[in-house]
């Protein structure tokens, strides 16, 4: 999680997004980010604000 928010939750969907999109069938299968994270990267929020840690 820590990880995570250093390298910004935007640029992991931006990422993750890039993957599903150019890898096909796999990449539908393996990179289609979950509602919370596409979620805390649209409002902005980190992953320890989220969970309070």
């Amino acid at each position: 999680m820590h990880y995570a928010d250093e390298i910004g939750l935007s640029q992991i969907l931006e990422r993750m997004t890039h993957y599903r999109q150019s890898l096909g069938a796999y990449g539908e299968m393996r990179f289609t980010p979950a509602p919370l994270l596409e979620d805390l990267a649209t409002s902005g929020v980190t992953l320890a604000a989220h969970f309070d840690v």
